[in-house]
């Protein structure tokens, strides 16, 4: 019996973020459950072109709804900060784009988590 896909979302779609969003959509293991932008517009565009995922504004919406295993973050160190908590609340793995954090207490602190 195959393996389920690993349910992925995207949050934030900078270049690592649309890149993840490509290698989705060509992956059998990988399932896209949602798509996560600054603003829902540019969210719809981005998961329209990616398979046409739900598209959300507000990654907490996008967690609680599509229940992901893992995401790919494409956020400021800042924004990491808040949300590498969020995911680790939920089980959920996450694959940062660098920079992890704004220091190294920062970084230790997101890694422990």
């Amino acid at each position: 019996m195959p393996e389920e896909p690993l349910r992925v979302a995207v949050i934030g779609l900078g270049g690592f973020g649309r890149q993840a969003l490509e290698a989705t959509v060509c992956s059998k293991s990988v399932q896209l459950v949602g798509v996560v932008g600054r603003d829902q517009s540019t969210a719809e565009q981005a998961a329209s072109g990616a398979g046409g995922a739900p598209a959300y504004s507000d990654y907490r919406s996008c967690l609680a709804e599509t229940r992901p295993t893992a995401v790919c973050l494409d956020v400021s160190p800042k924004a990491a900060g808040e949300l590498i908590p969020a995911c680790a609340q939920r089980g959920i793995h996450v694959w940062k784009s660098v920079p992890l954090a704004r220091n190294l207490e920062d970084a230790v602190s997101m890694v422990r988590t």
